[in-house]
């Protein structure tokens, strides 16, 4: 459960680090932190957890499993104190990232360089080439 605290980092990380102190379970994974981090006193609270993919959604006592919430391709996910967080998953940052991979293989160009290179060559599909090519030469 997250706040569970499980106890102290063993001796030889604590030497490693420099310092020891309790290891405290979190909220299952990043989303789960940030949620619990949204600096607001209303419930619900509405949030966008943003990163390579971005969440938005609130937080509800009773999971929503209805025709309409499958429609909008709604989930509900395990919360802290039994409660769930009700989200959609929306654009990130993924798109961006990956572009500015591909633009910036053997060299370092801004994205917005790399962009208009492109459209001035007359490619008409430019971005979905840098897609291609981002999701092709993954690390």
């Amino acid at each position: 459960m997250p706040g569970t605290e499980v106890g102290p980092l063993t001796e030889e990380l604590a030497n490693e680090v420099g310092f020891q102190c309790q290891v405290v379970l979190p909220a299952t994974h990043d989303t789960g932190s940030a949620v619990l981090a949204v600096p607001s006193n209303e419930d619900p609270a509405l949030y966008i957890s943003s990163g390579t993919w971005s969440l938005m959604g609130t937080e509800r006592r009773e999971v929503d499993c209805s025709e309409e919430s499958r429609k909008r391709n709604f989930t509900n996910e395990g919360g802290y104190e039994y409660r769930f967080r009700y989200l959609k998953n929306i654009m990130g940052l993924w798109i961006d990232q990956s572009g500015r991979r591909a633009c910036s293989r053997g060299g370092s160009i801004p994205l917005q360089s790399c962009v208009r290179r492109r459209l001035q060559r007359g490619s008409s599909h430019w971005w979905t080439a840098m897609m291609r090519d981002s999701l092709l030469h993954r690390a």
